[in-house]
């Protein structure tokens, strides 16, 4: 079983508009624990197919079951509670077993499983006439079932509710009686498609004809786009919609800056907490003082001892560089979309909107003017993001040295100094007697 769809259309001047879906019928039980998931699975399904306002639910029950095994009526029941739509259809009826006939009499006659339209009773073909090709309609000896057996020969009601012929008229009727009751919901749907497409053609500007006039309407239209986005990227006026561009754009800067912020490199003082921290943020650079004694002498050249090598810096502060061209591209990327929404399809809408062919043109002309600004710009972003890295160098210094400075007297406090240094010093500011002796020394 799937939800997969086998589709047979027949087409012809004489064919009705009709669908005819055969669903799968309901089960309660599968003896393999892997199948029981196609329980659910075609009740879903066909729950999904009757619960559709337009459809004729023709609920099957097979006489060779006992109908309380077969739970199709309790499901149509909950789609269709008022019995409106559905018709109840026994089938297999020479499958009944000898002095079983009276349940499947008392349906037909609607004593039991009451159903609005009430039930009618078919016999099927065999799977032995389907392999001999006897079509079911004109086989003889099916049409003679209900005529010549008992207890269907001897009842003159049933004689209008079973065969196929009693099927097909009752399926008709009811047929007839969904579009009856369908066509006051479509006429006043296609009222009001008429009444929209009205309004639509309305607002419709009126046909020029004039080559000159056309000429001028064309250029006022595309001045006013013009001034419509220039109003957008800079964010002039008062009106509301001319600050939104600017707004996401800054949204997007914001977001960009933090990410940058976030590629600088963390120092921890042995390994082991830079593992720690590594395993902790994944993305982010880490260095310990191991880390950077290392890179100070694989950098080392003709240097003077005790000097550190410009290269160990350039290497570390381009290992921090290694994303910023991908986090401006991404950056440039998401200007690029918000530009092209609201000063591509937003401000062309409003201005083009009753030229739809115009709208079109304008429309891509101003995308691909958008891609090629996008497509510069990457190139230019490129050029930046290769000259930092190739000459680190900044002019925001009060920061760098506020930084450095600190950076360096956590680093002396808590590794340059000895560590009994440290002890002592803690001793003497918790002992009373230094605190007493502080002020006669």
């Amino acid at each position: 079983f799937s939800r997969n769809i086998v589709t047979v259309s027949i087409r012809g001047p004489e064919v009705g508009d009709l669908s005819l879906v055969d669903l799968p019928g309901l089960i309660v039980f599968q003896e393999k624990e892997e199948d029981e998931r196609y329980i659910a699975l075609i009740e879903t399904l066909v729950h999904e197919y009757i619960s559709r306002e337009n459809a004729i639910i023709a609920a099957v029950i097979t006489c060779s079951d006992d109908p309380e095994n077969q739970s199709v009526l309790g499901l149509a029941r909950k789609v269709d509670p008022k019995g409106e739509r559905t018709l109840g259809i026994l089938t297999k009826p020479d499958r009944i077993e000898e002095g079983a006939h009276q349940q499947f009499l008392d349906i037909l006659h609607g004593r039991t499983y009451r159903l609005r339209l009430g039930f009618t009773s078919c016999e099927t073909p065999t799977k032995r006439n389907h392999r001999r090709h006897q079509p079911h309609r004109s086989s003889p000896s099916r049409a003679r079932f209900f005529n010549t057996t008992e207890p269907w020969a001897s009842s003159p009601l049933l004689k209008t509710r079973t065969g196929n012929t009693a099927l097909t008229n009752a399926l008709s009727q009811l047929l007839s009686s969904q579009i009856a009751r369908q066509l006051p919901g479509m006429r006043a749907q296609v009222e009001r498609k008429l009444a929209e497409t009205r309004t639509d053609l309305d607002a419709l500007p009126k046909g020029i004809s004039d080559p000159d006039a056309v000429r001028t309407e064309l250029l006022r239209l595309v001045q006013q786009l013009a001034q419509r986005c220039r109003a957008t990227i800079e964010a002039s006026g008062r009106e509301r919609e001319n600050k939104v561009l600017w707004q996401r754009v800054l949204a997007v800067f914001r977001s960009f800056g933090r990410r940058i912020a976030e590629t600088r490199p963390e120092f921890f003082r042995t390994p082991d907490e830079a593992l720690q921290f590594k395993s902790e943020h994944s993305k982010r650079i880490v260095f310990s003082l191991m880390d950077v004694k290392k890179r100070i002498e694989q950098s080392r050249g003709r240097e003077l001892l005790g000097g550190v090598p410009f290269e160990a810096s350039r290497s570390m502060i381009s290992d921090c560089q290694a994303e910023w061209q991908s986090l401006a591209i991404e950056c440039l990327a998401a200007v690029a979309r918000e530009l092209e929404r609201f000063c591509v399809i937003e401000a062309a809408r409003h201005v083009l909107v009753g030229f739809p062919t115009l709208h079109r043109r304008a429309d891509t002309v101003l995308k691909a003017l958008v891609e090629t600004l996008e497509t510069d710009t990457a190139s230019n972003l490129k050029h930046l993001v290769d000259m930092e890295r190739r000459d680190p160098f900044t002019l925001y210094e009060a920061p760098l040295v506020r930084e450095r400075d600190a950076a360096l007297g956590e680093l002396r406090r808590k590794i340059l100094a000895p560590q009994e240094l440290i002890e002592d010093e803690q001793k003497q500011q918790s002992s009373p007697a230094a605190s007493n002796a502080a002020p006669s020394a």
